[in-house]
């Protein structure tokens, strides 16, 4: 079953990426769960996009 993180306005805003790798954690690791984001570069730099299995843009 895919777990769908969505709104995420990107990484740039470290309360955002900290939700994101807390929360994909609590999740079970990347495995299964999407980050839908607004701003994948950003999520790139900051290595948030590595918590989740795939990322939408």
């Amino acid at each position: 079953m895919k777990k769908i993180l969505y709104m995420h306005g990107g990484s740039g805003n470290h309360g955002c990426e900290a939700i994101v790798r807390t929360t994909a954690e609590l999740l079970g690791g990347p495995r299964g769960v999407v980050l839908w984001s607004q701003n994948k570069a950003e999520d790139v730099r900051y290595g948030s996009a590595s918590c989740v299995g795939e990322e939408i843009s």
